[in-house]
């Protein structure tokens, strides 16, 4: 492993400065970069061919060695900090020794210029017709939001369209939460999300989870080429607006007094069955 310079012990170096302001959604979205922890993620996104910027490691870490060829071939700027240093600043609770810094993946498709319909039909080019959407609205905790990337790109979505109330995808938390799944499937912000789904019922069904009387059972209906999701808020469900803008209802059945289900789980389980027949 090449170094770029002797180990770093400051916090007020303009790297390690610069580095820790990326916790900060603001300064994400003006530099174009964020930032994630472990040697899981950092081996996923060069599979993916993420723009990997520069890395930094903890005094004395040996990087895997395929991990560190690419980075060699790539010729990623490498940093190394004092042990003390990088677990000040580290995200992880028991730190792996690597912190990654990366460029947006998804700039290019939420650029604000690009419309709406512009932004989806350009992310769903070359995928399959067939699969499913996931489109998610005010899921603002970070690991649910993280979990149903995970399972979106588990049970083969295409897409995931979600609104500016929706938590950063870019959130360490939620990077952590979908274990590498963001890096491999498209993600859309919108402003309204009521107006994608419209867009999309062009084309495909679009069911809405939710508690209704007109609300289909999971299991009881014929699933077609295309069907998608909408997952909406933890505590308040979807908005009236999307509502009335999906094609239908659905619920999941349940026994005893379980009202509803956690985001993330009620996503995965739909998509399992949206997948599966």
């Amino acid at each position: 492993m090449r170094y770029c310079e002797p180990v770093i012990q400051s916090r007020q170096n303009e790297k390690v400065t610069a580095l820790c302001k990326l916790k900060d959604k603001k300064y994400r979205d003006e530099s174009g970069l964020f930032r994630f922890d472990g040697i899981k993620l950092l081996r996923e996104a060069l599979s993916k061919d993420v723009t990997v910027r520069s890395l930094f490691v903890r005094e004395g870490t040996e990087l895997p060695p395929d991990v560190d060829g690419k980075l060699e071939q790539k010729g990623i700027r490498t940093y190394v900090l004092s042990s003390d240093l990088f677990d000040r600043i580290s995200d992880e609770k028991a730190p792996e020794g690597v912190i990654t810094t990366a460029e947006y993946i998804d700039n290019r498709i939420n650029r604000a210029i690009i419309k709406e319909e512009e932004k989806i039909q350009e992310a769903l080019s070359g995928r399959s017709p067939d699969a499913p959407i996931l489109l998610l609205e005010s899921i603002q905790d970070p690991l649910n939001f993280g979990a149903l990337i995970r399972s979106a790109v588990a049970f083969g979505a295409a897409l995931v369209v979600t609104d500016d109330a929706s938590a950063d995808p870019y959130h360490p938390k939620a990077l952590r939460a979908s274990m590498g799944a963001m890096f491999s499937i498209p993600i859309v912000r919108v402003s309204a999300l009521a107006e994608a789904v419209r867009i999309l019922t062009r084309s495909r069904r679009v069911f809405a989870a939710a508690l209704d009387e007109k609300a289909k059972e999971l299991g009881s209906f014929e699933r077609l080429p295309g069907d998608s999701l909408i997952i909406g808020n933890e505590g308040h469900g979807l908005s009236a607006d999307v509502l009335d803008a999906a094609s239908e209802t659905l619920l999941i059945p349940m026994s005893g007094e379980t009202e509803s289900l956690n985001a993330s789980v009620a996503g995965g389980i739909l998509l399992w069955e949206f997948r599966r027949r």
